[in-house]
């Protein structure tokens, strides 16, 4: 299935401990995801974990614009996909 679309605006994101976001699109097209005045913080997991993201048939479209990023991955050996 594609990635569809994905808003985050003047959100916040604490304490996650694999991934905040995660995606895996691997089919056309690969949509549009972005993230605007939000706060991501104080997480042993890591922000985003994008694995696949197929724009063949598309403008895809990944916007991280005025997001506040600190004290993140910051755990030991982080299996995100187990």
């Amino acid at each position: 299935m594609h990635g569809g679309v994905v808003k985050m605006r003047r959100s916040r994101f604490i304490g996650f401990r694999k991934a905040m976001f995660y995606i895996d699109s691997t089919n056309a097209p690969g949509g549009q995801i972005d993230f605007e005045d939000c706060v991501i913080e104080n997480a042993p997991g890591f922000p985003f974990y994008i694995r696949g993201f197929d724009g063949a048939d598309s403008t895809p479209c990944i916007r991280v614009a005025r997001t506040w990023n600190e004290s993140t991955a910051q755990g030991q050996d982080i299996e995100v996909e187990g």
